[in-house]
């Protein structure tokens, strides 16, 4: 839930806690309902029964997890694609919407394979007379390996759950191929289960059940979602694992490891893609940019070429830090810069940065696949 909320993504704010037995009052004439749905009186018996089927730590206590009710009407999941009919605000189709193409990237990181309708939800909320639905993303129970680690199910991030394309390829192999996963180890935690870093491969990452737009997913959704992992350090990782916590400090020292590792696999593959010109700014006199690969640490600094249609005219090399500056032009024009990075022989895809120079210089826009 953090680190999704950290991303700017709207989730419950849950919280673990631990209790004792004893610290439990049942309200005067509470019930609860069997699964024929008729109801029965809620008492100590029955809280028994409901506390048998939890872990129990050694000193009495239980571990527990409360979730914030959220605030409005509940409106149900939105769907991964098309439009909601009853909302005049959905005006893109949810396939084409760069933060559910571009979650896919955090999804990966997290090992989140539970992405689907059911765990989603629109809270039609009122906003000081704003009346609105608020999306928000819920129940991370599968992520960082909670569903291998309950289900012992090894596959989850490698196949989909039904996968038509890997269990065809693994029947008429006949058990010579070896399926990626085949060779994962438990941590010695079972809190962390199986999530490792190794193997993982952000490009073959694969949801439980396949969720429209991240098969919609571009290399610019990618880039969107991989800078959004990117910006998490060690003292964010940190933080919030120890909110989770975990009984061992080895094992939350082992899931920041294995995040921060999984981390660079996602910058190797979709930031470094592009051309990861970004973090531009502008002034009458200078145009900055950052190469997003090399200030990560992702890759070594290279050359800012530019282009007049698919020809080089002028070329100039980041410093140490990929910062790079240029003088803005002095007239009050409309200019097209075609850019790409060249690293040793290999030159990444152009992209264009839009521009207005003169005294009131700014930036016009960005197309980070350009043509």
């Amino acid at each position: 839930n953090r680190i999704f909320w950290t991303a700017g993504y709207n989730v419950p704010s849950d919280h673990v806690f631990t209790f004792r037995k004893e610290q439990l009052q049942i309200e005067p004439g509470a019930k609860y309902k069997d699964p024929q749905l008729h109801e029965h009186p809620f008492d100590v018996h029955e809280l028994d029964s409901v506390l048998f089927t939890a872990a129990q730590r050694e000193d009495g206590a239980y571990r527990a997890l409360a979730s914030q009710l959220l605030d409005g009407k509940p409106k149900g999941g939105f769907s991964p694609d098309g439009q909601r009919d009853d909302d005049a605000n959905d005006r893109v189709r949810h396939e084409h919407r760069r933060e559910l193409r571009g979650l896919r990237v955090l999804a990966a990181w997290l090992n989140h394979t539970d992405m689907k309708e059911d765990n989603t939800l629109d809270m039609y909320v009122d906003d000081g007379g704003r009346r609105y639905l608020k999306h928000y993303l819920l129940d991370f129970g599968e992520a960082l390996d909670g569903h291998g680690a309950e289900k012992g199910r090894k596959e989850d991030g490698y196949e989909n759950f039904i996968d038509w394309e890997m269990q065809t390829k693994a029947t008429f192999a006949f058990g010579l191929w070896k399926r990626p996963w085949e060779d994962l180890k438990p941590t010695p935690w079972p809190a962390v289960g199986s999530f490792s870093a190794t193997p993982f491969h952000p490009r073959a990452w694969r949801e439980a059940y396949p969720f429209w737009p991240f098969v919609e997913m571009d290399e610019t959704d990618a880039y969107w979602g991989a800078k959004l992992v990117m910006r998490f350090d060690r003292p964010m990782l940190e933080a919030i694992v120890n909110e989770a916590k975990l009984s061992d400090p080895a094992a939350a020292r082992y899931l920041v490891d294995t995040l921060l590792a999984r981390q660079k696999a996602i910058g190797l593959a979709f930031l470094d893609a592009v051309t990861p010109l970004d973090d531009f700014s502008i002034t009458p006199e200078r145009l900055c940019m950052t190469d997003l690969a090399v200030s990560y640490r992702l890759a070594r600094p290279g050359t800012v070429e530019w282009l007049d249609g698919n020809k080089v005219i002028a070329a100039q090399a980041t410093d140490a830090a990929g910062r790079l500056c240029i003088r803005t032009p002095r007239s009050d024009t409309y200019k097209v810069f075609r850019l790409r990075i060249r690293r040793g022989d290999d030159t990444r895809p152009v992209m264009e940065l839009h521009i207005k120079g003169g005294p009131k210089a700014r930036i016009l826009g960005i197309i980070r696949a350009a043509r």
